[in-house]
């Protein structure tokens, strides 16, 4: 007699997982978010141009305060203690922040710049040729909105001005994103979304172009490369998000290269890269945060806990194993979302 066929009901599916935490101090759309380099506190700001040092142990504000007159566009750390903010009202400050409590901020400089097109400053720490290390800027061109310009932000001074295709506002329309990155052998370029759906790839300090591709239909409005450079995503006011390759040839230029578009139901505004390059991270205008391997690009949890659009998105800058196992108060896998809804979600995923 054959042994009877016993039918095992289908394993439900694994719930999404839930933010560890809800930061909430903002009154309008959180603009940007980043994390200081020993990952004790995120910075955050706002579409009124308001700054927040949160603490990562409490998970309350450190201090906050009126930077812009409007939107925050972009925050970085630069240097210990320096926190670079740059506004939609032309100008990019450096911050000096306290030691002792009650922690402030203490504008030490400010650089006009040219914010017409809502491209948020990109930062990389650099050598210059006397092998001095130094920390560069990427913006939008100061006299013209379709180019790319360099700035020294330790000497103070522009490095390189105008980088741009010929006939740029016809052809590749405003510079929306930016990201430094480097390629296989080692060197410094620069990825650039543009407007009208190009992305190209530039070597910055000659302004060379080394590579381009129209991958979108609409505005690139993000863009993320892997550490080592090979692998980059892309979004757009279209719905998809595009994977494709960066790959130097022998002639000394580059090839980019579509690996895979997955369709979206609406625009991606965000896109990030975890750094140890195993997961990358989409926010949407439909207020959700897709997870996708990168390996595959297979997507791995689709995050809901916000009303409105995600507006930014950011991870912590040391390698996500040394910062499970370090003292500071981060855990593993930790990231953190901005929204329109004025809230910041952490995260804790793969």
């Amino acid at each position: 007699m054959a042994a009877p066929v016993v039918r095992l009901a289908p394993r439900p599916p694994r719930p999404p997982p839930a933010p560890i935490y809800i930061l909430r101090g903002h009154g309008l759309d959180v603009t940007s978010v980043t994390f200081g380099s020993d990952n004790t506190f995120l910075a955050s700001g706002d579409v009124e141009g308001n700054i927040i040092l949160w603490s990562l142990e409490t998970r309350r504000p450190l201090c906050q305060w009126k930077a812009h007159s409007a939107s925050i566009l972009a925050l970085h750390e630069v240097g210990a203690g320096k926190l670079l903010s740059h506004g939609r009202d032309d100008q990019l400050h450096v911050w000096t922040l306290s030691k002792e409590e009650p922690l402030n901020a203490t504008l030490e400089f400010t650089l006009l710049v040219n914010s017409l097109n809502f491209c948020a400053v990109a930062i990389l720490s650099d050598v210059d040729s006397m092998g001095q290390s130094r920390t560069l800027l990427a913006l939008p061109g100061i006299d013209e909105n379709a180019a790319i310009d360099i700035y020294d932000l330790t000497a103070r001074k522009y490095e390189r001005q105008g980088i741009c295709v010929a006939e740029a506002t016809k052809d590749t329309g405003l510079c929306m994103c930016l990201k430094f990155f480097q390629d296989s052998n080692g060197g410094q370029c620069l990825a650039a979304g543009y407007e009208a759906g190009a992305v190209i790839v530039w070597d910055f300090y000659s302004g060379k172009l080394l590579a381009r591709s129209k991958f979108h239909d609409e505005p690139v409005l993000s863009l993320d490369m892997t550490p080592e450079g090979a692998i980059g995503f892309s979004g757009a006011a279209d719905t998809k998000i595009v994977n494709f390759r960066f790959d130097l040839t022998s002639s000394g230029t580059g090839e980019l290269t579509l690996l895979k578009a997955v369709a979206v139901a609406r625009g991606i505004s965000i896109v990030r890269i975890r750094p140890d390059a195993r997961i990358v991270i989409c926010g949407g205008w439909n207020s959700s945060i897709s997870v996708y391997a990168i390996k595959s690009f297979k997507p791995l949890a689709v995050l809901s806990a916000h009303r409105l659009g995600i507006q930014c998105l950011a991870f912590p800058k040391q390698a996500v194993r040394e910062a499970a196992e370090a003292s500071a108060p981060t855990p593993g896998n930790l990231f953190a979302a901005g929204s329109k809804d004025g809230t910041i979600t952490l995260w804790e995923i793969y």
